[in-house]
């Protein structure tokens, strides 16, 4: 009879790694600081109404369409109703759905027109990235946002070669080439025209360019420009990086991107068919013989921002550990980028609330990016204990300690570690990863 030692089922339980929780915690500030007492609340909100009134007698007159005066106070009413739901007793349930319909409502129809546009290349000349499905097991990655802190893990992260997948998104992918770090995979998971600078040299647009303004002419131009030019922008700007492209990315960023191979993916979100749509249709190959074929190009969780989808991406190639660099989820130093990034913006025009970071230095965010830890830090611990996963967060100041805002599920731990106790040999399966993404058969 076999001792009941040897039946016994070893079970590792997976750490989902929790921020110590302070005696007392520590309030946080809102954009608007509602006072408890009924009446001083009262008083806000007639001053709060008189403000609303002014600014929408401002931006319309008797003269508006009803177009112009969309556009012209649809910011209004974004920052209004961001105001409203980022306060002291947030509900993050709230505050991700109401996030989530803002989206949709202001860019569905566009991302529609421009899968519409790209379903052509798509089909003809796209691949998927089913090919790199779970072909990666137990190999670390490294998904490496684009937050200022960045640039403090440039030098280690050039001593990961192949021994790790390095998973770039868009705003951080120049920076990374700029220092050396060439890295395996590049998200692109945003619509917006401007995405194109995230792949073409740094001074091909002329600083402070911003191509979301673009009217249907210009977005035209500035496509056949790109065509016609490209084979001189390739001569002295190339890289062998493989493109995980949104099935609705701009056509524009498409056309800059100077690799060879671009693998598609679709949104997978069951609470939202539309995207289900989405997907069918670039579900098609052109065969040898010019007729199309189903195809499946793969897909993604929905994520609120590309940091997300870059994760979600490592965690489909198999990976473990995945490690989260350049997550800050904050403005360290006053900047909202690495240095480097193409899409800087204009911190004086940014509402902002006080955070403390990992290390308890007082740091400042915003709503969507405070939106972002809250998606993390919900969808985080699933992942982690369904799939085994280990998951570190090795966001770093210049001194080394944490600058993360992230509480939730992502273990901090210095980056130089992480390398030295996993990325020990080259992974041969790594340079085969673009035949396999081509190889694909559907």
């Amino acid at each position: 009879m076999l001792p009941y030692k040897d039946l016994q089922v070893s079970y590792h339980k997976p750490k989902v790694w929790r921020k110590p929780t302070m005696a007392k915690a520590k309030p946080q500030r809102s954009y608007v600081d509602v006072l408890k007492e009924e009446k001083e609340f009262q008083e806000y909100k007639v001053g709060y109404r008189n403000e609303v009134t002014r600014l929408l007698d401002q931006s319309v007159n008797p003269t508006t369409t009803v177009g112009e005066m969309s556009q012209r106070t649809s910011g209004l009413y974004d920052y209004l109703g961001k105001s409203l739901i980022f306060d002291n007793d947030m509900d993050s349930k709230h505050l991700l759905t109401h996030a989530n319909k803002i989206t949709l409502n202001k860019k569905l129809q566009g991302w529609c027109k421009q899968l519409n546009e790209n379903i052509e290349h798509i089909t003809e000349k796209g691949y998927g990235i089913l090919g790199i499905r779970n072909q990666y097991k137990d190999v670390p990655a490294f998904v490496c946002a684009a937050g200022p802190s960045l640039k403090n893990n440039m030098k280690e992260l050039q001593k990961v070669g192949d021994k790790g997948i390095i998973i770039a998104v868009d705003t951080s992918f120049r920076p990374l080439l700029e220092a050396g770090i060439k890295p395996h995979l590049v998200m692109a998971h945003d619509a917006n025209h401007n995405g194109a600078k995230f792949f073409l040299p740094a001074d091909y647009f002329p600083k402070d360019t911003n191509l979301n303004n673009l009217n249907k002419m210009g977005e035209l131009v500035i496509y056949k420009k790109l065509l016609a030019e490209k084979e001189e922008i390739l001569k002295k700007w190339n890289y062998d990086t493989i493109g995980v492209f949104i099935n609705y990315v701009s056509p524009i960023t498409i056309a800059s991107f100077c690799g060879d191979t671009i693998a598609f993916y679709g949104i997978m979100d069951d609470s939202l068919p539309v995207y289900n749509t989405m997907i069918r249709a670039t579900s098609w190959h052109k065969d040898a013989d010019g007729k199309y074929e189903p195809y499946d190009r793969g897909a993604i969780l929905g994520g609120s921002s590309v940091g997300h989808t870059a994760f979600y991406l490592a965690h489909l190639l198999g990976c473990n550990p995945i490690t989260l660099v350049g997550l800050d989820l904050s403005y360290p130093e006053g900047k909202n980028y690495v240095d480097g990034a193409s899409n800087q913006k204009d911190m004086s025009k940014i509402k902002m609330v006080d955070v403390e970071d990992l290390s308890g230095k007082k740091v400042q965010t915003n709503v969507s990016m405070f939106s972002y830890r809250t998606v993390f830090e919900q969808m985080l611990p699933h992942l982690i204990t369904m799939g085994n996963l280990t998951v570190y967060n090795a966001t770093e100041h210049l001194d080394g300690s944490f600058a993360s805002i992230l509480e939730v599920g992502a273990e901090p731990r210095r980056l130089s570690e992480v390398i030295k106790e996993h990325c020990i040999n080259d992974v041969p399966k790594i340079k085969e990863m673009k035949n396999m993404i081509r190889n694909w058969k559907g």
